[in-house]
This record gives C-alpha cells, structure tokens and sequence, in this order.
C-alpha cells in the first residue's frame, strides 16, 4: 500500500483529479481509520472535487451526508450530488432522488425523487431500477403503472437484487402488471431466498404448505422459515412464528410444543397471527407459568374447551342472567351501555382472556339496561357486527325477556 500511495501522491501532487480521487479512497478504506488518514482523505477529495472530478463529488457529498471525517451537512452533501448528477453520473442521480424523496439537504419534492431516481435506473442501477418500480406501483412522483413498475422489478431482479426477485415473484404470485402465474412466483422467490431475502424464505415457507409447488413440503416449510428467523425484521418475526407453528404440529420436525412456545415472537406483526391454537396456547401458557411439553399435552387432553368453546361460552354467559334479573328486582335503573363491537368471529377458538373480555362486555349490558333499554336493544342487533358477544346478547336478552 506504502507504494502504490507514493506513486499516487505523485501524481495527486502534480494536479491528476483522478489519482486525488484514487488516493483519497485508499486512505478513506484503510482499517485503521485514523483521524490523520481521513483528513488526508478529505483534503485530496475537496482537490478533486473542485477540479470537476465527478466521482470525487458523489463521494465527498456522501462524507458530509454521513458526517465521516467532516461536519455533517446535508446542504452540502446535496451541492456535491448534483454536481455530480450535472456531470452524467448515474450513482449522483440516485443520491439526489433519495435527497428529494426525504427533504434531505433540500425541500422534499416527489417529482423530481422520481425524476433523478429513473434517470438512474435507465442507466442500469439495480437499486434504482427498484426504487422507480416502487413509484409506479404506488404512484409516487408518478402516474400508478403496474406494467412498468414490473419491468422495472424485472429490470433489477435480473441484475441480481434480491429484494427486486422477491417483489417480482409478488408481482407474478398476485398477477400485478403481469399474468399470474405461480411457477414463475415460486421462481423468483426462491432466487431471492438463496440471496438471503427474509422476505422470500418467508413466502416460500407459506408456499411450501400451501401446494404452490405441486405438493406440501412440511420438511421445505421447516427449512426455509429456520433460515429466515434469524433476520431481525419482522419478516424474521413471522418466520418464527411459523416455525413455532412447526414444532406446534410435527411439520418437518419433531412435535415439540414447549420449544413452539419458546420460539414464539412477542413482536410478531397482528396480520401474521393466523393460528388460534398456537395463540391460545401461548397465552393460557404464560398466564399460568407452564413450560414443558407433559403438562402441555395434559391442557390440550382435559381442557378443550379452553380452545373451542362456542357452546361451553354461551352456558357460562347464561348464567349471567339471574344477575340481570336481581338487578331489575332492586328497581336499579343505570345509564344504558349498548358498546358490544367487539372484533372476533363466531368460528374463533377463544382463551381464557378473551373469555373474561366477552364475558365482561355482556355481563354489563344485561346489568346496565332496564327491561326497555334492552327491548331496543334487541331490536338493533340484528343491524351490528355479527360478533360472539352481539350473538350471545340476542339468546340472552331474548330469553329474559320471555321468562319475564
């Protein structure tokens, strides 16, 4: 390094804006990063750069972005961007976009994002040319187009994007912007995944179970989630959750119910919880401090009703009716409560705290409202949510009712 740094300094002394730029990587990529090696960096790119080098620009610009050996200054940084971008290079292009796109160093503007951004990608820059198709996806700084934003996809997917594979195989698995087609989905994604997307090792888990490929492939489902928990994204989180489904069922590993439970994701995004049993059995477990797979197996044996209990629910709710009844013989008279929406689905297995919730929600109805205000209340049901409470209260207020 000692001599290939001498011979360029010779000709960085001598006035060589592109033996400046060179020397100002090398010092700029030493392991050491001494102060005294970034100060040479930034001295030989401030030469470059005012010589017009462009490549100098974009990297000196990128310093002061990230505030590596100057003060950061994001006004500067976008100074140096568009002298670069004026000077035709694509990489200066995508800078400014992102500049724009976030009122980074310049007032956010949507148009010219998109404007710089596809100036980059028609000049071949994977990363640009995913970034264009998300704005005609969305319709960001552009009109929506599904068929450009999938040859864009395409674009960067065959440069080897990662990201890119996997919103192409989307785009075939949904049949945006292009027919469907679920051969070519499972392609791409598996592409994406033997590049290490999350994303796609999460899809293609899903597609494993769900005969995409011809055929359920438990032990692939395994697999390809186990690869992607290790990402700390909440696609990693939903792998997890789909590899505690794993272990839940046996599927393409042992059962083991303890360890489902050990794997299972706080954090897990709500659109990915998907599996009732897996859900129940998480909380029932946690609110009573269980965590071996014999006492497991007990709960799931003796109390099944704790994770289908439609029937078990209404009898238990029945029994709130004598309170209602005590409560109009005492002549109590409360304000009504009709506020019963409550989000679950009558074929919904339900745990223990989603019980007393229910439970909670009809019992202060029945004690809330007098004979009448239940009268009119019966009367509105039929017109709310279909919801487990909203079905118990018609049996219930109907058979007070009638027995009155």
């Amino acid at each position: 390094m000692k001599q290939n740094l001498f011979e360029l300094e010779l000709l960085a002394r001598a006035g060589d804006s592109d033996a400046q730029y060179e020397i100002a990587r090398e010092y700029l990529e030493d392991p050491s990063g001494s102060p005294a090696n970034q100060q040479q960096a930034i001295k030989w790119l401030t030469n470059a750069a005012e010589d017009g080098n462009a490549e100098a620009q974009l990297l000196l610009g990128n310093c002061y972005h990230e505030g590596d050996g100057v003060i950061q200054d994001s006004q500067m940084a976008f100074t140096l961007f568009k002298q670069a971008s004026e000077q035709g290079l694509a990489a200066a292009d995508l800078a400014l976009s992102l500049c724009y796109a976030t009122g980074d160093g310049v007032p956010e503007d949507e148009n010219l994002a998109f404007h710089h951004m596809k100036k980059a990608a028609d000049r071949g820059i994977p990363e640009a040319q995913l970034g264009v198709a998300e704005c005609y996806q969305n319709g960001a700084g552009t009109k929506q187009d599904l068929t450009k934003a999938f040859k864009y996809f395409k674009k960067a997917a065959e440069q080897g994007d990662a990201r890119a594979q996997t919103r192409l195989g989307m785009c075939y698995q949904m049949g945006e912007g292009v027919a469907q087609n679920e051969k070519l989905a499972h392609k791409w994604f598996l592409t994406a995944a033997k590049n290490d997307d999350s994303l796609a090792q999460y899809l293609l888990g899903m597609s494993c179970l769900d005969d995409t490929i011809g055929r359920i492939d438990e032990k692939g489902a395994f697999e390809w989630w186990t690869k992607a928990s290790e990402d700390d994204s909440d696609f990693g989180q939903l792998a997890c959750y789909g590899l505690a489904r794993c272990y839940l069922y046996g599927w393409g590993t042992k059962s083991d119910m303890a360890h489902a439970l050990e794997l299972y994701p706080e954090n897990v995004p709500e659109l990915g919880k998907n599996d009732d049993l897996l859900e129940n059995l998480h909380y029932y477990a946690k609110e009573h401090n269980i965590h071996n797979n014999k006492e497991l197996e007990e709960i799931l044996d003796k109390q099944p009703t704790i994770f289908c209990c439609d029937k078990n629910l209404f009898v238990y709710l029945q029994s709130l009716i004598p309170e209602y009844r005590q409560m109009i013989a005492t002549g109590a008279n409360k304000l009504p409560h009709t506020n019963i929406d409550v989000d679950l689905d009558t074929t919904t297995c339900y745990n223990e705290k989603q019980l007393e919730n229910i439970a909670d929600e009809v019992k202060f109805v029945l004690t809330h409202n007098t004979k009448e205000q239940l009268q009119n209340l019966l009367q509105d049901l039929p017109n709310r949510e279909r919801t487990e409470c909203a079905l118990i209260l018609t049996e219930a207020i109907t058979a007070i009712l009638q027995e009155d």
